[in-house]
């Protein structure tokens, strides 16, 4: 919750910074042989090369929830992946015995049931059905 606070607060003190040596330092840095470079220099110590390549790296789609359900002599687990700022863009489900142990090793899980992937729009593109981590059947989608 901290990091909330910490990346503005560092963000600001350095545009303060820099825009004070800027005016102080204006008559060499702004000169025509240095003025790429500076331009460059100032570029990079704003947040907006952060931004562009945390846009320019980041997957097309995040885990948005996870649940585990007990049902019958097996814990189901499901997964629901959210494009950024937009629809699912799939829907996975596992499972394996409850043999009373914790959830939180998920090794022994086993693909089940229908999985259903989306489309930025929110339209099914493909689902794909297991059963015992055996994939059974693909279907695509138009």
């Amino acid at each position: 919750m901290g990091y909330i606070f910490i990346y503005p607060a560092f963000w600001i003190i350095t545009l303060i910074v820099i825009t004070i040596l800027c005016i102080k330092n204006r008559k060499s840095w702004f000169q025509k042989n240095m003025m790429l470079s500076t331009l460059i220099a100032i570029f990079f110590c704003t947040p907006f090369i952060f931004s562009l390549s945390f846009y320019a790296v980041r997957p097309a789609s995040h885990l948005s929830s996870t649940g585990y359900n007990p049902q019958g002599g097996y814990i189901e687990k499901s997964e629901w992946w959210d494009y950024y700022n937009g629809p699912r863009s799939a829907e996975k489900y596992w499972r394996k015995k409850d043999d009373g142990q914790s959830t939180s090793d998920d090794k022994d899980f086993r693909r089940d049931s229908t999985w259903i992937y989306f489309n930025s729009k929110g339209d099914t593109v493909k689902t794909e059905t297991y059963k015992d981590d055996k994939l059974i059947r693909t279907k695509t989608y138009k």
